[in-house]
């Protein structure tokens, strides 16, 4: 699927709806340039699925788990050039995991 948005509002709302649509082992692939708003949407995604924490880039950390009515599982894979990254980290048991994952530079 592919959305636009005109602003910070609708990104907002957008993510929430997504979050509240979000059910167990969901994935949801973030594509865009530096600075348009992945993370911010991935905050909204965490409101919809009732998560108050602070939400953050994982850019260093690969990736973040929250706890919500869904666990949220948001990754940041800009940085990452080897696949054996990614497994090192425990990729697939975190996309089985019975949560919804986000990945950013998917």
């Amino acid at each position: 699927m592919e959305f636009i948005v005109s602003n910070v509002d609708e990104l907002d709302s957008l993510g929430i709806q997504l979050g509240k649509m979000c059910k167990e082992n969901d994935i949801l692939c973030l594509i865009g340039d530096l600075g348009t708003g992945k993370t911010h949407l991935t905050k909204g995604i965490a409101k919809g699925l009732g998560i108050d924490e602070c939400i953050t880039s994982p850019t260093f950390t690969i990736v973040n788990e929250y706890e919500g009515r869904l666990k949220l599982y948001h990754f940041d894979v800009y940085r990452v050039n080897d696949p054996d990254e990614i497994a090192a980290i425990g990729f697939d048991e975190y996309i089985f995991g019975n949560g919804v994952s986000v990945i950013e530079w998917a």
